[in-house]
This record gives structure tokens, C-alpha cells and sequence, in this order.
């Protein structure tokens, strides 16, 4: 990301009000946003979901635009439509984020593309973003989540990042593979 869509999204104020929430259970599954958000309430419609997980972009490429926000706002507007509230979405930020790796150029990236992705979910009136810590050769690894979820929160703060858990995939790198791995990320 360069610093220009940085700043915007640092500047930005005009976030629609969240959707509020629901207080009955829900069932849903995994959807495809490659119609576009407005799309994925089509098909909630069509399979009688009332809930769904989505990638908020592109999960496997670093380059996106910014949200077009008439239809972030057009999404909003058919969840207030259907009576869908933010606790039936969890938007999920792209599989390539990496926001503890050694390496500064990928954990620069990992950390402009975190921010944007829950720019974007906070843009759709939601309050949660899913998405995995990464690896690290070490436990410093653990400070730099910690540091990039602060980051995202001093720019975005009515967004809760949702830390999940990944297969330790036989590496000893692998960061938070478990609950009580992932509590590290929470203390420092």
C-alpha cells in the first residue's frame, strides 16, 4: 500500500454507523465475494443462510484498490434491508498476511494490508476481522502482532481483530497454533 491510501485511511470519518446486533443463533458458511459484497447477501439469500464468513478482498494478492464505497455503502444498506446484523458476518483478511515475519518487506505489507482489510470491514458497517498472525523465527514475533493490532486500533478503533488459530503445519515457526500460543500475542 503506498503511504497516500495510508493517510486516507488514517483521515477517514465518514464510517457508517455499525450494524447492530442480533441476539439469536446463526448458521452460515464460507462465501465468495467475486460478484461483490451485494452478491454475497444474494447468496445468503439463496442457500437461507443467516450468517457468513467472506475474504473482504482478493485473498491471495497484496495489490487492491481502495473500497469503492458506493458499494461497501450498497452492502450496508441490503444488511439493514434484510435485517442482517454485524455478528452474522466475520469478514476474513487474506491468508497472505504475515504481520510477524522476519522479513520487514513482507510484515510492511502484512501490516498495510491488515489495516486496509478492516478498513474495509469496518466500511461495511462490521465491527470483526479474522485473520492469521503468521510465523516468526522467534518470540519477538509475538511483540509484532501485538504491535499491529495497537497500530490498527490507534487508526480503526471499533474494530475487533480476531486472532485465529493455524495448523502447526510441523514448523516450529508457526505462530499461534494453539489458544494458549495465541494469548502470548495478547500480553506483551
Amino acid at each position: 500500500m503506498d503511504t497516500t491510501m495510508r493517510e486516507q485511511i488514517a483521515k477517514f470519518e465518514n464510517y457508517p454507523k455499525l450494524l447492530p446486533l442480533s441476539d439469536s443463533l446463526s448458521f452460515g458458511v464460507h462465501m465468495s465475494i467475486a460478484g461483490g459484497y451485494v452478491e454475497l447477501l444474494k447468496q445468503m439469500t439463496s442457500l437461507n443462510a443467516t450468517a457468513s464468513a467472506f475474504f473482504t478482498s482478493q485473498p491471495r494478492g497484496w495489490n487492491i484498490k481502495f473500497p469503492e464505497l458506493n458499494k461497501t455503502q450498497a452492502f450496508y444498506e441490503g444488511c439493514l434491508a434484510k435485517n442482517l446484523c454485524r455478528n452474522q458476518f466475520l469478514a476474513h483478511a487474506p491468508y497472505l498476511i504475515n504481520v510477524c515475519s522476519d522479513s520487514e518487506d513482507t510484515r510492511a505489507k502484512s501490516s498495510d494490508r491488515l489495516l486496509l482489510d478492516a478498513f474495509i470491514a469496518r466500511l461495511l458497517g462490521l465491527d470483526r476481522l479474522n485473520f492469521h498472525p503468521g510465523s516468526s523465527s522467534d518470540s519477538a514475533g509475538y511483540i509484532k502482532i501485538a504491535q499491529n493490532i495497537n497500530d490498527v486500533h490507534a487508526i480503526i478503533p471499533d474494530i475487533v481483530l480476531v486472532l485465529e488459530t493455524v495448523a502447526e503445519c510441523n514448523s516450529k515457526t508457526t505462530i499461534g497454533s494453539s489458544f494458549a500460543l495465541q494469548s502470548k500475542s495478547l500480553t506483551w
